[in-house]
This record gives C-alpha cells, sequence and structure tokens, in this order.
C-alpha cells in the first residue's frame, strides 16, 4: 500500500507493547498510532485512531479477549486483527478465527516474521503459527462444514480458492488470472458466502482441510460441477 501501515497494539504488558512499538516503528512502512492495555481503551483507540492492524494478545480482557473482536469489526468493518500472543490453546484459535481475526501468531515468532506477516496481512494473506495451523487443518471451522453437501462454486471461484489456500494475496490473484482486484475481490466475497466463512483465513484452512481429505481417499462434492 502505498501509506504506512497503521498498527494498533492492545497487549495488557508495557513492556510488550514498548518492544513492539520499538521493533514495528523501525519498519518505513509501519507505523505504530497507538498502544492500548485494557478492553475498554483497545475499543476506544481503534475507534478514534482508525488502525489498519490491531495486534491483539486476548489477555486485555479479564474473560477470553475474544468477545472484542465482533466489536472492533463492527465499528471497524475493514480492520485486520491479529492475534499475537503466547496461548497456544485450540479452542481460542478456533474462537478467534471464528469472530473474525485475520490470523493467530505466537510470541515465540522471530521478530522478522512478526514483520512479514503484518505485511502479508495487508496484502490479503492469511498468517497463522506453523503449529496452529497444522492443527486446525483437522478442526472444522463452521457447524456447516459438518455435512457433506456444500453449494457448488463455479470454476473460477474454486480456481481463486485455491490460489488462496496457496497463500495468495488479491494482487497476485489478479496478476495471475489476468482480472482486476475488483473482480477478485467478488469472487473472494461469493466464496465465502457460498461456503459460510468469515474470513481468507478459514478459506485457506477449509482448502487444506479439503486437500488433505482428498490425500486420503475423500473426495469433497462441494468442489465438483
Amino acid at each position: 500500500m502505498s501509506t504506512s501501515i497503521r498498527i494498533l497494539i492492545a497487549d495488557d504488558q508495557k513492556l510488550i507493547r514498548h518492544a513492539l512499538s520499538v521493533l514495528l516503528d523501525q519498519e518505513p512502512d509501519m507505523q505504530i498510532v497507538g498502544e492500548a492495555e485494557t478492553r475498554t481503551e483497545a475499543l476506544t483507540l481503534a475507534r478514534t485512531l482508525n488502525p489498519h492492524i490491531v495486534l491483539l494478545d486476548p489477555a486485555i480482557s479479564e474473560n477470553t479477549g475474544i468477545e472484542v473482536l465482533p466489536e472492533l469489526l463492527r465499528h471497524l468493518p475493514a480492520v485486520r486483527i491479529l492475534i499475537l500472543t503466547n496461548i497456544d490453546d485450540e479452542e481460542l484459535v478456533f474462537r478467534a478465527l471464528q469472530n473474525g481475526a485475520a490470523g493467530y501468531l505466537l510470541k515465540t515468532l522471530a521478530p522478522g516474521d512478526l514483520v512479514q506477516a503484518i505485511r502479508a496481512t495487508i496484502d490479503d494473506g492469511t498468517p497463522l503459527h506453523p503449529r496452529i495451523a497444522r492443527r486446525m487443518l483437522h478442526r472444522l471451522l463452521t457447524p456447516s462444514l459438518q455435512t457433506e453437501t456444500q453449494p457448488r462454486l463455479t470454476l473460477r471461484e474454486r480456481e481463486i480458492l485455491h490460489l488462496i489456500g496457496q497463500g495468495y494475496s488479491n494482487r497476485e490473484i489478479a496478476q495471475k488470472l489476468v482480472i482486476t482486484q475488483f473482480t477478485v475481490r467478488t469472487h473472494v466475497c461469493r466464496v465465502l458466502k457460498k461456503l459460510n466463512l468469515n474470513n481468507r483465513t478459514q478459506a485457506a484452512l477449509y482448502i487444506a482441510r479439503e486437500q488433505h481429505k482428498q490425500e486420503n481417499g475423500s473426495h469433497p462434492k462441494h468442489l465438483s460441477e
């Protein structure tokens, strides 16, 4: 993107917030616009500062912290929320993705990998910690995915879904298929709606899971015309 990536850091630990701020402010295309210590601060600052990315540790809330995701997305539908936490809990990962998180990363991540993950998210990527991604392949993302009968996807929609699964951004998909980014976004929205998915992260996990099923002898009906 032509402007700096505006980042809001929401973490209950001051030391972590400071370290992230120092790290990311060194990047020429990134700008830390605010820091939040609590759920209330995160919501207030997000509405005021309009960030592109919220780096969120669920520990900012007295509960799980996941309940802040739909609140943020309700006020800022375009914001990308990246979970950055020490909590490696399958149920929390599942709930975060279900509630619209663009990615789920652990604080054991290398600094350079975090920077890349932020850029990938802005470019429509789907960053997940590798260990988490492997586990999520075997977890149904929505109740509707438990059924064998799925809405049929067009050839173009299937093509785009597979490219999302390979980590392509909208821009890269547009270049590869020689279509406009607007057309890609339209197809992506249709795919998400048909498969009852919330975001590209879920779409990437979905296609990875279906490929895993195919490799083990199961052929999903929704991928055939």
